[in-house]
Parts: structure tokens; sequence; C-alpha cells
């Protein structure tokens, strides 16, 4: 009975490990931003000066996200403070 017990743990440890392995290896596919665009991102915002145009239009069919929680949560995180625009 101890032996079975043993080999079931063992597969339930292993099972969990797969299952983790592979959703950080789906994730990391899923994600088109990796560290070259964070390094750049800053640039990148300041030259085209319009992030709703080219970035949110995405996000939001994708995602369904708003302006706030689209860049305002990265900002809060990082400790960067922005300004918004005001719309005319």
């Amino acid at each position: 009975m101890k032996k079975y017990r043993h080999l079931i743990s063992g597969l339930i440890v292993v099972a969990i490990l797969a299952v983790l392995v592979v959703s950080f290896f789906a994730n990391a596919k899923g994600n088109p931003h990796g560290e070259d665009w964070l390094a750049k991102h800053g640039e990148t915002v300041m030259r085209n000066r319009n992030p709703e145009k080219n970035c949110l239009k995405c996000h939001s069919k994708k995602l369904g996200q708003t302006k706030e929680n689209f860049c305002d949560r990265c900002h809060q995180e990082r400790g960067v403070k922005v300004q918004w625009p005001q719309a005319q």
C-alpha cells in the first residue's frame, strides 16, 4: 500500500511540474513584447506620440483593456509618472 502511495504522490508532483512548464512556455510565446520591447518602449512612445492608435486598439480588441488598465498598471508598478494629453 505504501508503495502505491509513493507512486501516486510522485505522479502528482510530475504532473504539476509538467503543467507549470507547459504553461510557462505557452505564455512566453503568446507575449509579443519581450525585453527588447520593454527597453525601447519609452523611446517609441515619445517618437510616435500616439500609443492609443498604435497599441491600445489591438489590446482592447484582443484583451478588452481600457487605457487605464493598459498603460497605467505598468506605469504605476514601475513608478513612472505620466500626464495624459487632454482630448481636443
